[in-house]
């Protein structure tokens, strides 16, 4: 085959599947299209209604939680008020005040629909134990005060993970069925087997001996104080003043805060690892097959060039599309780790909004949270709908 011939993966006109021989996808000429373009890609997905039949299902599943939410935390069985100023007197006028602005007074009907127009425009409950002065807290104030460790954790934890996976898929992918595959296959199953709040419970245990008598430990795990916006930070070399960064950064609070997160990330990175690797080696063992692969193989290139240059891009590109599924697994396990860890994130203020009664603002974090996770699976779907899988242009050379 010609160095100028592309080769990748096209539908058969005639039959409208894809036509490929079985040793590997069937070779393009110059004068045949390599992809279609993206513009043309998003106009058929709007004429054949994907989106709006995906936007349905999103927003069906949306539309649950917050009638589960409605129907379990405002108005079930245990009332707000009764749980918000339970062995807590307050004056009348207080607890009236609070029963208005919950809309407790209003038909169950008229409530609803007061609470699902609430939310339509972003207007969550407030927190009326955990967060009180000078008054209640809006759900996004805790939001904006607390997310920083939850962001933190979930960053170093879902790298890890994402560069151990990826990286042993790619080591095994050189050659399919070997040891270090089938070993691969076995962790995989182990690591997706094993619950995250069992696995956490022993490295905290192990990483902090002296919470086995004492309980889970209430002081933050880790600080994030080592930057400010305020101020300037000089680096000095050699007693000279190289460069004067426009805000205030200290070493010394950042490694502070990797030590702190290290065990707790590396159990959210377990559940990732877990989570990802099945994908990562299934996307590697079928692209080991395709043309451009064999071809370079038969070229005789070194393997760091074949999975550098021709594997590791197509893959990474392919597993990116399941993408929403790992942040579901990040999600649950990150909720996890930080009640069990004390990291004050948001999983720990949901934790304590619901241990304490706070059930406004348990429920307007459980909508948040719902919101967030529909919005990112919907989201990636509609990408996966429009950009193409990739595949390699050119033979390699």
């Amino acid at each position: 085959m010609r160095s100028d011939e592309q080769v990748t993966m096209v539908p058969d006109t005639e039959s409208g599947e894809d036509a490929a021989p079985p040793g590997g996808p069937r070779p393009l000429t110059r004068d045949e299209p390599d992809a279609v373009p993206v513009g043309t890609r998003i106009h058929n997905l709007l004429t054949r209604r994907t989106v709006s039949r995906r936007a349905l299902v999103a927003g069906a599943s949306l539309l649950s939680a917050l009638l589960a939410a409605f129907f379990v935390l405002r108005r079930g069985p245990l009332s707000p008020i009764d749980t918000i100023y339970f062995g807590y007197p307050e004056s009348r006028e207080v607890v009236q005040q609070t029963t208005r602005t919950l809309g407790m007074e209003t038909p169950i009907l008229a409530h609803l629909v007061e609470y699902l127009a609430q939310l339509l425009v972003l207007e969550f409950p407030h927190s009326y134990v955990l967060q009180t002065d000078p008054a209640p807290a809006s759900t996004w104030s805790v939001v904006a005060t607390h997310v920083g460790p939850t962001l933190w954790l979930a960053f170093w934890g879902f790298t890890a993970g994402t560069l151990a996976a990826g990286t042993l898929a790619l080591l095994a992918g050189r050659r399919p069925g070997s040891l270090l595959d089938r070993a691969l296959g076995v962790i995989a199953r182990t690591t997706r087997a094993t619950p995250t709040f069992f696995v956490a419970a022993v490295a905290l245990v192990v990483a902090s001996p002296e919470l086995a008598d004492g309980g889970f430990a209430r002081e933050p795990a880790f600080s994030l104080d080592f930057y400010r916006s305020a101020g300037e930070t000089p680096l000095v070399l050699a007693e000279r003043t190289l460069v004067v960064l426009p805000f205030q950064f200290s070493l010394d609070a950042f490694v502070g805060a990797l030590t702190g997160v290290a065990v707790p990330a590396a159990v959210v990175a377990l559940a990732c690892f877990g989570c990802q690797l099945p994908t990562w080696r299934r996307v590697v063992n079928e692209t080991s097959q395709e043309t451009f692969v064999t071809a370079a193989k038969t070229r005789g290139l070194p393997a760091t060039t074949l999975v550098g240059r021709h594997l590791a891009p197509v893959v990474l590109a392919r597993v990116s599309r399941s993408l929403d599924r790992f942040l579901v697994v990040l999600l649950g396990s990150v909720l996890v780790v930080e009640v069990l860890f004390g990291v004050h994130g948001l999983a720990d203020v949901f934790f304590q909004a619901a241990l304490q009664g706070d059930l406004p603002l348990t429920e307007g974090l459980f909508v948040l949270l719902t919101a967030t996770v529909v919005g990112v699976r919907f989201a990636a779907d509609v990408v996966a709908d429009v950009v193409p899988l990739p595949t390699r242009s050119r033979t390699p050379r």
